[in-house]
């Protein structure tokens, strides 16, 4: 910096303000790249951050109705969501996948009414939770089964649901397959607050198939397939947590609900709606392609893939795309700077360089050689050069507090290498012409 400062304080009043043209070139040059630089930094971190952070949320549905709810997902396909081994599984794809089962809850509290459990031989269809003293005097909803709050439009935020867990409880209790649930306020109060345990007698919303005798043409009796109310089971769930704002149903994790259910119907697990995130958007396409195997389009009928699947992409598509394309015009953008500036340095140089030649051919005839003139032209333009570098670089920082180190660093090796066919041309500098041009 010395070294600069006594470089000027000789040379300005000497050449007057033209030796400020390439320190003011520099700094405008500089600026410039700066803030380019500082805007692709920007958009490559938003970028990433979408990349990274961007909610992408996968769907589905029933193909013709496009209905996301009141499904009967099946557990195959449950399973390619949620088992890393199952053969062709999406379950590297996906996060927080969304799962919920209903179940109808015949009644509540112990009661000596129910003894054959899995039968519905002693509970008449209206039982009621009314019919027995120990029940409690809450209105019960319904049983259900879920993998996280979302998993159920009740338990919005946006509906006022809330649900307040006990000390050592939070959200995640509903990704296990305990015995345990959240129950409402009303529900809670009927229960030992001491240990709150809620016994549920459900059972399963799909009625099975059974036979009975009816009466045939000719009078005997026959058996025929009958669909009826599917047998109740009984459960002892620990109460974690209180439900605000969402009725008196009773959730609990839908794995402990789907057991529940298999229980009461016979079936394998399913589950009413299906959803989750992308894990890793990059991956969107590799994911489409795989799940293609499984799922059709919505608006297709396809007896071998019941259910469509949809991803939720096209705003995340729209907004990398734009991003991408910013950031391609940069890159095209800043090797056209460059360019400039080793043009710049050239003409600068010329310039400066044109009206010098006598003060070179002096240097000349006293003995100094080519090559020292030639360096003494160049590091002139350079120090010049840096200057400017130097202070467009101080401006920039302290008024963004961004710098991009190597842009400026380029643009210096561009602007002395523009430079260098000047200085060489100065240095050979044909004295004896010069001298007779000027006598």
């Amino acid at each position: 910096m010395l070294f600069l400062l006594r470089y000027f304080i000789t040379r300005i009043p000497r050449e007057g303000f033209r030796s400020l043209t390439v320190p003011a070139l520099a700094i405008v040059l500089v600026m410039l790249v700066n803030i380019m630089g500082s805007l692709r930094a920007r958009q490559e971190a938003d970028l990433e951050d979408i990349l990274s952070n961007f909610e992408v949320r996968v769907e589905v549905s029933d193909p013709i109705t496009s209905a996301a709810d009141g499904l009967y997902v099946e557990n195959r396909y449950i399973e390619l969501f949620t088992a890393s081994d199952r053969e062709g599984s999406l379950q590297g794809f996906v996060k927080e996948v969304e799962l919920k089962r209903l179940l109808h809850i015949d009644h509540i509290g112990d009661t000596e009414n129910v003894e054959d459990i899995g039968s519905t031989e002693n509970i008449e269809d209206d039982f009621s939770a009314d019919e027995t003293e120990d029940a409690p005097s809450a209105q019960i909803g319904r049983l259900v089964g879920v993998t996280s709050t979302k998993a159920d439009g009740n338990l919005s935020p946006v509906m006022g649901a809330y649900i307040e867990f006990f000390d050592g409880y939070g959200e995640g209790i509903f990704r296990t397959d305990e015995n345990i649930c959240v129950v409402s306020e009303a529900v809670f109060r009927e229960l030992d607050t001491e240990n709150p345990v809620l016994t549920v007698w459900a059972r399963s919303t799909i009625p099975i198939e059974q036979l009975s005798e009816v009466e045939g043409e000719n009078g005997e009796s026959v058996l025929e397939p009958v669909m009826v109310p599917a047998p109740i089971v009984k459960a002892e769930l620990s109460v974690v947590g209180l439900l605000y704002g969402a009725g008196n149903n009773v959730y609990c994790p839908f794995w402990t609900a789907s057991d529940l259910g298999t229980k009461s119907d016979g079936n394998q697990a399913y589950s009413e709606i299906m959803c989750a995130l992308m894990k890793e958007n990059r991956r969107i396409g590799d994911f489409k392609a795989q799940a293609r195997t499984y799922f059709v389009a919505a608006g297709v009928v396809d007896i071998e893939a019941p259910l469509a699947l949809t991803v939720f992409d096209g705003v995340f598509i729209e907004t990398t795309k734009e991003l991408q394309q910013n950031i391609l015009t940069l890159e095209i953008a800043t090797p056209f700077i460059y360019f400039v500036s080793a043009c710049i340095g050239f003409i600068a140089s010329f310039l400066l360089t044109r009206r010098r030649k006598p003060e070179f051919a002096i240097m000349r005839s006293i003995g100094i050689g080519k090559t020292k003139v030639f360096a003494g032209a160049l590091a002139e333009q350079a120090v010049l050069f840096l200057a400017g570098v130097i202070i467009g670089c101080t401006l920039f920082y302290v008024y963004s507090g961004y710098i991009a180190p190597a842009p400026p660093a380029v643009l210096l090796v561009c602007y002395i290498i523009g430079s260098v066919v000047s200085a060489a041309k100065a240095a050979g500098t044909d004295v004896m012409r010069i001298m007779r041009d000027k006598g």
